[in-house]
């Protein structure tokens, strides 16, 4: 895990921008303590949230981050907040997919979106 105890009260949100980016392609870190970082806004907490589920296409999804589920003991934003809570599962694949019917599947499907998909995430996403 990693502990961030410092305060950043100066640009916190940039930080954690920086923090995301770097976290961008890893799949192993399970923890990140931001406790010690009150002024985190809701900005900051949008940059996590979209590391743990891009929602912008199934394959963003399926490729977002499924491992972190800790990152303090703060209150955080309600939707961050789930996301966390479903990185908590040992199935990442279950996790990925439940990513996916929640937050890609939730007003009907898109054909067309299998069609643009990455050909290595499609037997994943059709076998669901």
């Amino acid at each position: 895990g990693l502990f961030l105890c410092e305060n950043f009260t100066e640009d916190a949100d940039e930080m954690v921008a920086d923090l995301v980016r770097a976290l961008a392609h890893d799949k192993r870190l399970e923890t990140i303590d931001l406790s010690e970082n009150p002024s985190i806004s809701k900005t900051g907490w949008s940059h996590f949230s979209r590391l743990l589920c891009d929602k912008s296409s199934i394959t963003s999804i399926y490729e977002s981050n499924h491992v972190i589920n800790y990152l303090g003991s703060q209150t955080l934003p309600p939707d961050l907040d789930i996301l966390i809570h479903l990185n908590e599962h040992e199935n990442k694949r279950a996790v990925a997919r439940e990513k996916i019917l929640r937050y890609h599947f939730r007003h009907g499907s898109n054909i067309q979106e299998f069609h643009d998909m990455k050909l290595e995430v499609m037997p994943h996403a059709v076998s669901w």
